[in-house]
This record gives C-alpha cells, structure tokens and sequence, in this order.
C-alpha cells in the first residue's frame, strides 16, 4: 500500500521538529569530531566568543587538539576488538563456502568495529545491507545523525514503523533536500516540502536496516 499524502506529512513533521534537527545537527557535530575535525569546532567555538579577528587568529594559533573523544570510545569500544569465530550450523561443505564467500565479501568484523564506536558515540546506529553496483553483497553502518525514526505503532510506540534516511540537506531551501522513506511496504523519496520525487514498492517486504539501541524504552535515545 503506498503511502499516502497524509502520512508523508506527519513523517515529514518528525523530521523537521526542532527538537529532531538539534538531535541531527549535534550528532553529526560529535562525529566529525570524533573524525578529527576538532580544529574546526574550536575556532568556530573562538569565533562566537570573540569579535576582533586578530584576537581570533591569535588564539586560533595556540589550538594544541587533544581529541579526547577519540581516546574515550577507543576505550569503550571493546566489541570485535578480538575476531569471532563464525562456524555453519550443519558443517556441509555449501554452508562452509557460503560462509567464507560473505565474510571476505562484506567484511563483518570491520563494520561491526564500526559500528560499536558509533553505537557508543550516539547510543544508535543503523547496519544496512545492500548489494553494490557490480551485485556483490555489501553492509554499511548509517550513523544516528544520517536518519530519523518514525513511528505510528499505537501499542509499542518505540518500534519504528519508517526509517528515513536523509539524503541531502540544504540550507537554503527545504525543497532542496532530499529524504528516503522506507517502510515494510514502500520505499519513497521526497524533497523538504513533502512532495514525492519517486516511490516504489519495498522489494524486501521488510525496512533493509537493523537498528541498534542503548535503550529498547524510547524511540530514538537521548542524546547526551
């Protein structure tokens, strides 16, 4: 069934809430951080404080970046620090290629690292598989700031019934940006405003992303 106007714009609503866009804005703000982009944040933080700029680029000089980010989830981030042992449940020779094939190809241990720091640095994270260009499985691992939960589930309200992966943001217009919808029906993208761009029916019968949680008692965890 595809989703209808209605629906969209009550999505739509979610994502654009105030409180949802500091949630964003703040969690991509944490992960170039934890990327190295310190510097950056500091001379902006400076800049807000200051007016003259020679006073900016005096103390702007004097930044020595301790990224105390990265040591803390280094250090929390204990999960596939040393490799599982993944074997079939029956040991046919099929099972055994099949399960050989998969981890070379789609390198669970390296995403899974992955996304343990990302689960320890927002509280959520979102593993996505999907197939590449050339057909090969592949996974990758959607950080918090990349997407927004919905749900309209009236009896387990913290199960998201749509999973909107935001494409592009832009910041002068809301009719530049662009967001996918996926639930276990459709999979629709629309601009800021709502307006759908494509749609077509989910292929998966099922939302293609496993959404991992500190805490199973609110829909999105709050942010620190």
């Amino acid at each position: 069934m595809a989703l209808s106007a209605e629906k969209i714009k009550q999505i739509m609503d979610v994502v654009y809430l105030d409180a949802n866009r500091r949630r964003i804005k703040s969690d991509f703000q944490k992960y170039m951080i934890y990327n190295g982009q310190l510097r950056d944040e500091i001379e902006k933080a400076i800049a807000k404080e200051f007016i003259l700029p020679e006073t900016i680029n005096e103390l702007c000089k004097r930044i020595i970046p301790i990224n105390i980010v990265q040591k803390i989830i280094s250090k929390l981030a204990k999960v596939y620090s040393t490799p599982p042992t993944r074997t079939p449940l029956e040991p046919l020779e099929s099972d055994i290629e099949a399960l050989e094939f998969h981890e070379a190809v789609l390198n669970p241990n390296k995403h899974m690292k992955d996304a343990n720091r990302l689960f320890k640095l927002h509280k959520n994270d979102a593993i996505e598989p999907y197939a590449s260009s050339k057909g090969e499985p592949c996974m990758r691992v959607n950080p918090s700031y990349s997407y927004t939960l919905y749900s309209d589930d009236p009896i387990e309200p913290n199960r998201h019934t749509a999973f909107i992966k935001h494409m592009k943001w832009d910041d002068q217009s809301r009719e530049n940006d662009r967001h996918l919808i996926w639930t276990d029906t459709d999979q629709v993208e629309v601009d800021g405003s709502g307006r759908v761009i494509s749609a077509d029916a989910n292929p998966y019968n099922v939302m293609p992303f496993v959404v991992i949680k500190e805490s199973e008692n609110f829909l999105t965890p709050i942010p620190d």
